[in-house]
């Protein structure tokens, strides 16, 4: 359930990003810069997280 769970978010992660890269111009003309800012540094946490469970889940 875990491991479903955690690759689920990872795909809303990249959905989120790659959404982010096409319109971030309208982004920028929307949003005050410090939130896009606060939320691009929430996706970047969120795929170096990702990147260590999948390198712990392979040591195993």
């Amino acid at each position: 359930m875990t491991r479903q769970f955690s690759f689920l978010l990872f795909l809303w992660v990249a959905a989120v990003a790659s959404w982010l890269r096409n319109d971030s111009i309208y982004i920028c003309l929307a949003i005050p810069n410090s939130f896009e800012l606060k939320l691009l540094i929430k996706i970047k946490f969120l795929v170096i997280i990702k990147k260590i469970y999948i390198y712990n889940n392979n040591d195993r």
